[in-house]
């Protein structure tokens, strides 16, 4: 647990202090703040609409932490803007795209500010920041500042912090953990990751307060391959050609839309799929990168 200091006037202060001197050198600016990381990734048109991993989501507003966890290429990411786009009248909600300068808990906690700053226009108002150079206890002034905020909002918000297995700083687990424990119940936070964040998840599992949606869930069913087929190509593909698709890709969508790509360049798909050395080239690219 961290030690999360008094929120005082005389701190704020101290941080647009440290604000102007950091702004003057040219680092911790607003203007420094790369946009494209609070955007909401678009859903593509013809992208697949999974009926029955959305109406698991349904539970985020039910819950402090929904954790969508799963290797790369499972539709992590598109599944939870699918859902925010299905849900945008009855919840307002803010995204923050990892890297992995972001292992730094003043960047992360900076873009999570400035991501809720975007469904509360008052919040960065003043343009109170957090330099790399203030002292921990500038963090925990301004997580307490967050959540404070939080309860001038009369919506449910859904904060989504994507990528987050770029996280590997314990103090940003304890202060996202002390983050979740204390928000307003209006607040909901989705984690998007590769892995399961090393945190305490126990008390929120007991209380059932945690969603979670692993990779099992996240594998394409038989019916959702033949779906996606239908909706997105042109293919007609035998019954046989289908479960050819289904044990190649083991349910992975990165691998089905990579041999639908290579199956429309082909001028036999059947002979195609027969060779499952071709049906891997794509993929050896695909992780390669």
């Amino acid at each position: 647990m961290i030690n999360v200091g008094e929120f005082e006037s005389n701190d704020i202060s101290l941080m647009k202090r440290e604000v102007g001197d950091t702004d003057r050198r040219g680092r911790g600016s607003t203007n420094t703040i790369l946009h494209t990381k609070l955007s909401i990734p678009r859903f593509p048109v013809d992208c697949m609409c999974r009926k029955r991993l959305l109406e698991r989501l349904n539970e985020i507003t039910e819950k402090s932490l929904t954790l969508v966890t799963g290797p790369a290429g499972y539709g992590k990411t598109m599944l939870v803007s699918k859902w925010i786009m299905d849900n945008t009248e009855r919840i307002k909600a803010c995204w923050v795209s990892l890297d992995e300068n972001d292992n730094n808990s003043h960047n992360l906690w900076f873009y999570v500010g400035a991501a809720i700053s975007k469904i509360n226009s008052g919040f960065f108002s003043e343009e109170v920041n957090i330099s790399p150079e203030l002292p921990t206890k500038s963090i925990e002034i301004f997580i307490n500042w967050i959540i404070n905020s939080m309860y001038e909002i009369n919506h449910e918000v859904v904060l989504v912090i994507d990528d987050y297995h770029l996280v590997c700083n314990k103090y940003i687990h304890e202060s996202l953990q002390y983050f979740i424990s204390n928000m307003p119940e209006n607040m909901h936070i989705v984690i998007i990751s590769r892995t399961v964040p090393t945190m305490r998840l126990g008390r929120l599992r007991g209380h059932g307060k945690l969603v979670e949606v692993k990779s099992q869930e996240l594998k394409l069913t038989y019916s959702e391959i033949c779906e996606y087929l239908l909706n997105t190509t042109n293919l007609c593909l035998a019954e046989e050609e289908l479960r050819k698709l289904e044990k190649y890709t083991e349910g992975w969508i990165a691998a089905l839309n990579l041999i639908v790509l290579k199956i429309k360049n082909s001028s036999n798909i059947k002979d195609y799929l027969s060779n499952k050395c071709h049906v891997d080239e794509y993929l050896v690219d695909y992780i390669s990168e």
